[in-house]
């Protein structure tokens, strides 16, 4: 591969995460890992005006997903105690095993759609 060839395709994945893995739905994550996912190293993808992370687990190195609401909401509490730094948050969580979670449906006291999220503790 040239060096052309090489730096054309890393503009072409919106996430370091993506790259060399396929992307999987949060469906097939809790259809294939029901008893959960060991969430080992995320990324954070902003399209127009959403940001919404994205994550690699332990189980599967080729697959990688994209998370919804709580998953934000967890990622923005691990991103504040590194001041909002990503690279250093993320390394951080890859060195220490990761978290791992079970991911299940739900649905919000409106009746909007959710991915719940459920920290398994080990």
């Amino acid at each position: 591969m040239t060096k052309f060839t090489e730096m054309a395709k890393k503009e072409t994945s919106v996430s370091r995460i993506l790259e060399n893995r396929e992307k999987v739905s949060v469906e097939d994550i809790m259809h294939d890992y029901p008893n959960g996912v060991t969430i080992i190293d995320f990324d954070l993808v902003s399209l127009e005006d959403t940001t919404f992370p994205v994550f690699a687990i332990a189980e599967n190195p080729k697959v990688a997903f994209f998370g919804g609401t709580i998953l934000n909401k967890i990622v923005a509490k691990w991103l504040s105690a590194y001041d909002g730094d990503l690279e250093e948050c993320a390394a951080d969580l890859r060195v220490s095993g990761g978290v791992k979670v079970r991911l299940s449906k739900g649905k919000t006291k409106a009746g909007q759609r959710v991915t719940l999220v459920d920290i398994i503790d080990e």
